[in-house]
């Protein structure tokens, strides 16, 4: 995850400093590669957290729909599961390069 991170920072320096729109000011690169890395990466945390909610089924029950769920039991595992699992690993871990690239 470090070297996905690493990678999208470069990479979101290289485009900054070919587009031009910030001249050759090192600390205006530097300043606008921070906030569109931020940016970017808070909507992506916003949007993959609600992904993995939405694959994990994670909705607001009531309380007698929940205690419906609690009483039926677990569901029969399916290779449908090891799917929704490996999905919701990578969901993970992709929300943990952004927060790695937050950090930078």
């Amino acid at each position: 995850s470090m070297t996905a991170a690493w990678s999208f920072f470069f990479a979101t320096r290289w485009l900054l400093a070919i587009s031009g729109v910030v001249g050759d000011d090192e600390t205006m690169l530097g300043i606008s590669l921070a906030l569109a890395l931020s940016v970017v990466s808070f909507m992506w945390v916003i949007f993959l957290d609600w992904k993995h909610d939405e694959i994990r089924g994670v909705t607001h029950k009531t309380e007698h729909e929940r205690a419906e769920l609690v009483e039926a039991g677990p569901p029969e595992a399916s290779p449908e599961d090891d799917k929704s699992k490996r999905i919701e690993l990578a969901l993970k871990r992709i929300i943990g390069v952004c927060g790695i690239l937050v950090g930078f």
